[in-house]
């Protein structure tokens, strides 16, 4: 299903929508000339209880795994952060009761979780609206930067833009809950 905003260009479906701008100066510093009036859209979907314990139990699961044969001369790279050192420094037991699925276990977490405890997970929308100088875009489409969504969500918080005046102006979160009633849907602002 592919998203369309009226009076909005897609850009990358589903994720980012553009349309140009002319912004006047009047002598201040403020942002002036052609724009790109741009959407960045990134649906998440809001944790669960049940959702929190069986990432919990995969990533438990994932540390106490044996460590793969590193040749002489290399490294493993690992991704230890914060909860993995966290997981790693609670004691073994502990591990291996969130591992198994002791309900005694599973009953703290729950209760010391602020996942809510829903049968259905609930749906986000996260927009977000940034103003980028035309000139900006192109210089990086004919240098093939651009491959794909991952650069305007970057560029929007570059702080070369938003010292300028440009980059994002305000982002909102939309709840919604997914019923397809037709192949495409469109959205209005």
């Amino acid at each position: 299903m592919a998203i369309q905003l009226q009076n909005y260009d897609t850009i990358f479906e589903n994720a980012v929508y553009g349309k140009d701008i002319f912004i006047a100066g009047n002598g201040d510093d403020r942002p002036h000339g052609w724009c790109k009036a741009i959407l960045v859209l990134q649906s998440y979907i809001e944790p669960t209880e049940d959702s929190v314990i069986a990432y919990l139990q995969r990533r438990v699961k994932e540390l106490e795994t044996p460590a793969q044969l590193v040749l002489p001369g290399s490294f493993l790279k690992t991704e230890m952060g914060l909860l993995e050192t966290l997981i790693i420094n609670l004691p073994k037991t502990i591990r291996d009761d969130v591992a198994k699925g002791d309900e005694n276990c599973l009953g703290f977490i729950r209760g010391h979780t602020s996942a809510l405890p829903l049968d259905v997970p609930e749906e986000f929308l996260f927009l977000r609206y940034c103003l980028i100088p035309k000139q900006v875009i192109t210089k990086y489409q004919n240098e093939g930067a651009i491959e794909d969504s991952k650069w305007y969500e970057r560029t929007l918080t570059s702080d070369s833009l938003t010292d300028n005046g440009f980059g994002e102006k305000w982002h909102m979160s939309y709840y919604y809950r997914m019923e397809i009633y037709q192949e495409e849907m469109i959205l209005v602002f």
